[in-house]
């Protein structure tokens, strides 16, 4: 039961911390341009088009740094499946367990300039970490532990 307790912690831990430090923006970039996001700096590098099997999209390369040390680079699409339907975004995620960076490609200003929607979350892994131990809890109750039964008879 201590199993299922520490992952209903873990969870609580991620809400508080995702919610309570987790930073949005929503601004406009050129291609060179970049943005400061916490600690990240997010710099927009080109926008092409490309066609799917039944959309065609505009996909932003956009590289993050922190401490001036590129850690990634993502790839945020803009894509339209027919000329009737709206559009629709698929966001570019640079994640590990510490951190998940979202960067969401928003509408053609025109002259190259974009807008941007550009968000930070910290621990928002610890939110999908503390159900999983909290299963693992219930299973080891159910399969490896003697039934509280047994256990209030003896």
């Amino acid at each position: 039961m201590a199993l299922a307790h520490i992952g209903l912690g873990i969870m609580v831990l991620g809400i508080t911390v995702t919610s309570s430090y987790g930073i949005t923006f929503d601004d406009t970039l050129g291609f060179g341009q970049s943005k400061t996001v916490g600690e990240y700096e997010f710099k927009l590098i080109t926008i092409n088009d490309r066609t799917g099997p039944n959309y065609t999209a505009k996909v932003a390369m956009v590289e993050i740094y922190s401490e001036n040390q590129k850690i990634g680079t993502v790839f945020p699409e803009k894509r339209v499946y027919d000329t009737t339907s709206p559009s629709m975004t698929e966001a570019g995620i640079e994640a590990n367990l510490f951190r998940d960076l979202f960067v969401a490609l928003g509408e053609d200003l025109g002259g190259d300039i974009w807008s941007m929607h550009l968000q930070y979350k910290p621990l928002l892994r610890l939110i999908w970490l503390g159900p999983f131990i909290m299963i693992l809890g219930g299973l080891v109750r159910l399969f490896l532990l003697k039934p509280l039964s047994e256990t209030a008879n003896s």
